[in-house]
């Protein structure tokens, strides 16, 4: 395993703190698309729903946020599984 530069590190580090910062943001697209289902339980609204939550799963563990990308899984199989009909 190659170890990264110190360079490395803070350009990580600053994609990290980047990643931070638009937590909130992605966190109210999910809870808008929580709130679209609430107000009518559609198709696409789920999808929409699915579709956030998918991406947040794979970044939120690409960039060190492991609890994040666990908690968003969870959902991420429940939205799934809605999807599917199984629900």
């Amino acid at each position: 395993m190659t170890r990264l530069t110190e360079a490395q590190r803070e350009q990580l580090e600053a994609l990290r703190r980047l990643y931070r910062a638009e937590l909130p943001g992605k966190l109210g697209l999910i809870g808008g698309a929580v709130d679209a289902l609430h107000a009518g339980w559609e198709k696409a609204h789920l999808e929409a729903l699915y579709d956030h939550i998918h991406k947040l799963t794979g970044s939120a563990a690409i960039y060190g946020f492991g609890d994040i990308s666990r908690a968003a899984g969870e959902l991420e199989s429940w939205a799934l599984q809605a999807l599917d009909g199984g629900l």
